[in-house]
Formats: C-alpha cells, structure tokens, sequence
C-alpha cells in the first residue's frame, strides 16, 4: 500500500517528467503491453502480472528487482486488490527505457 507523501510525490512528479520524453512509438508499445494484463479495461493490472508486463516490452528483470519496484508503485484498488496503474506503469518503463 502506498501513501503519497512530500518526497514520494515529488519522485512521482519527476518520473512523471520522464514519461514524456517517450516517443510516440514507445507509448504505444508501453499501452500495448499494459493493455495485454488490463483485460477488465480498469485502468490497472494486477501486482502479479507486473513482471510478464515488463517481459513483453522486453525487460528481463530479477524477480527480486520486480518485487522492490512494485512495492513502491503498487498501489491498493477500491475493490482491495494490489494493483499497478497505467500512469505509474508508464512511468516505471520510462524510467527503465530512458535511463
């Protein structure tokens, strides 16, 4: 569960900055991948299948670095479930992709 506090949004704010550097063809394939999980179209994918989301776009990442950047985007939806959106998927992936 996450709570937004002074620094964390600023962080949030900076990667947020980041995600707009993407290019128009790394946003769709950024949507593209988030989509392929986001089946109920809500706008969020479950925490579970943040690592297969990141492997279509062709991260293979440590299931230990996974664990540790989904616990600091993750976040609690209105039905309970632990889940990633789509504005912090983006801005994770920008972050990987941009540097």
């Amino acid at each position: 569960q996450r709570k937004l506090g002074t620094m964390a949004a600023r962080r949030a704010s900076n990667a947020r900055g980041k995600s707009k550097d993407l290019s128009l063809a790394q946003r769709s394939e950024i949507r593209e991948a988030f989509d392929l999980f986001d089946t109920e179209c809500t706008g969020a994918i479950d925490v579970k299948e943040f690592r297969v989301a990141m492997r279509a776009l062709g991260f293979d990442v440590p299931k230990e670095d996974v664990k540790a950047l989904s616990d600091k985007i993750a976040t609690t939806g209105k039905d309970g479930r632990i889940c990633i959106t789509f504005d912090s998927f983006t801005d994770a992936m920008a972050e990987r992709i941009l540097g």
